[in-house]
């Protein structure tokens, strides 16, 4: 199946793992994050760089993001905002992690357009966010 120009929203194909695209600027978290949802049966790409990352969101499909909130590069809400406008489905299906939020348009942000959890996170709290996103739930 070709993967570039695919919906990257839908329901991976029957007997397919979930693909997960992981985007922390943090790269112990970013390995925390990846094992984590390996382990659980996720199959994970992870990305320091948000630019890069966003590239590959162009031509693989992905079923669900993880997105850290603050990076120096690209904020979590520009690359949101970016993959709002190249795919729609997977933009609904973000999951935000952060450490903190500190203005209150980000919360509103958050509160209206995406799934927020705060680092550090329980593990199975970051499993079943991840499972109700490529669910659809």
């Amino acid at each position: 199946m070709p993967e570039a120009g695919t919906s990257g929203g839908d329901a991976p194909p029957r007997g397919e793992k979930p693909r997960i695209l992981v985007v922390d600027d943090e790269p112990d978290v970013l390995d925390v994050i990846r094992a984590l949802l390996v382990e659980a049966g996720f199959d994970v790409t992870a990305y320091s760089s948000a630019t890069e990352a966003l590239q590959r969101a162009k031509v693989r499909r992905f079923d669900a993001i993880v997105l850290d909130l603050y990076m120096p590069e690209m904020s979590g809400l520009l690359f949101h905002a970016k993959l709002k406008v190249l795919n729609p489905k997977l933009a609904a299906r973000t999951l935000f992690v952060s450490g903190y939020v500190s203005k209150e348009e980000v919360r509103q942000y958050l509160t209206t357009n995406a799934r927020f959890l705060q680092k550090p996170f329980d593990s199975s709290e970051l499993v079943q966010a991840v499972g109700e996103l490529v669910s659809g739930g």
